[in-house]
């Protein structure tokens, strides 16, 4: 599987508003995605929450991966960069963990890359 576009979904301590976030990306009008969310977190129950709304997409298109235990510090920056390198789409994509994102989305701003 080699999407078109990779998420990289850096999560911390937002896991009541992640799922809004994964939403909105299952329903984006382009389709050609992987979604991976990186778990950043330090405390155990916040990472059962995260896994858990990546669980409930069930969809091989969301991928949970946790980076807070192979990290210097508990940091979204260190997070994406584990990210990027588990990913496999031809463009990259950061979107944040506490936004919903209209359907069209991903569509506009592949239309704005390829210009």
């Amino acid at each position: 599987m080699n999407p078109e576009i990779s998420y990289i979904v850096s999560s911390f301590c937002r896991p009541h508003q992640l799922p809004a976030c994964l939403w909105s990306i299952y329903a984006q009008t382009h389709t050609d995605f992987e979604c991976l969310v990186t778990d950043n977190s330090m405390h155990h129950s916040t990472r059962a929450k995260h896994r858990a709304s990546v669980n409930d997409m069930r969809d091989p298109r969301f991928r949970y991966l946790l980076t807070g235990n192979k990290i210097p510090v508990p940091d979204p920056y260190w997070s994406a960069e584990l990210g990027m390198k588990a990913a496999r789409g031809k463009w990259l994509c950061f979107p944040c963990d506490d936004t919903q994102y209209p359907f069209e989305w991903a569509q506009r701003m592949l239309a704005t890359a390829a210009i």
